[in-house]
């Protein structure tokens, strides 16, 4: 009977050690999936963020100064001159061939409607305001009740860009009959304008390595 409660006993503590070690093996081997799927979904992101930014550079330093020298000095085409407009049509056209991803140009006092912030973005607008020395953030966040691999750039205003989004008074007159003056107007050299921001849902990647 003794023989029987000590081979018990060590099976019950061999039970538990075994346990343990598989709850343990468990965790590294989720956390290690977990980010090993981060840097892939990182990598892939790196692609559309890389995209937003050769568009809106592309209309900043080419398109916008030729369209520009074509027209009346109170001309303005949206189609050819916003850089925010350009890169969500073009981004758009992105997302039909990987519907998987969402792209935003969030900001928190925009000229068109469609690119206002919300919660989460005001917050990380005013962050990178609070931290001039970073330009981008990446994490995961919680949306709508779906996880989503989230990823920041944060746009400037630059000196050139003043002219339209500074004093109202010195906006191209086309510009503001397409838009209005209540809003993206009154910026500074420096202010945080926007942020293109890139979404990548992971819950189901997460809840398949679980």
């Amino acid at each position: 009977m003794k023989k029987l409660a000590v081979k018990t006993k060590f099976q019950f503590g061999a039970g538990c050690i075994l346990f343990l070690y598989c709850i343990t093996a468990a965790t590294i081997a989720y956390h290690f999936l977990k980010d090993m799927v981060s840097d892939e979904i990182y990598k892939e992101t790196e692609i559309f963020v890389s995209a937003a930014d050769a568009t809106r550079t592309y209309v900043k330093d080419v398109l916008r100064p030729k369209v520009a020298s074509l027209m009346p000095p109170d001309g303005f085409m949206p189609q050819a001159m916003s850089t925010s407009y350009v890169g969500r049509e073009v981004m758009g056209r992105i997302r039909q061939r990987f519907p998987e991803f969402e792209y935003r140009r969030a900001a928190a006092n925009p000229m068109n409607p469609v690119n206002l912030a919300d919660d989460f973005e005001n917050e990380m607008l005013q962050w990178f305001s609070d931290n001039p020395n970073r330009s981008e953030w990446q994490g995961m966040i919680k949306k709508e009740g779906d996880a989503y691999y989230t990823r920041m750039r944060a746009i400037y205003a630059e000196a050139e860009c003043l002219q339209c989004h500074g004093n109202p008074a010195d906006a191209p007159a086309d510009m503001k009959a397409i838009y209005g003056i209540q809003g993206g107007y009154g910026y500074r050299q420096g202010d945080v304008v926007a942020a293109d921001t890139i979404y990548i849902p992971v819950g189901f990647s997460f809840v398949r390595i679980k």
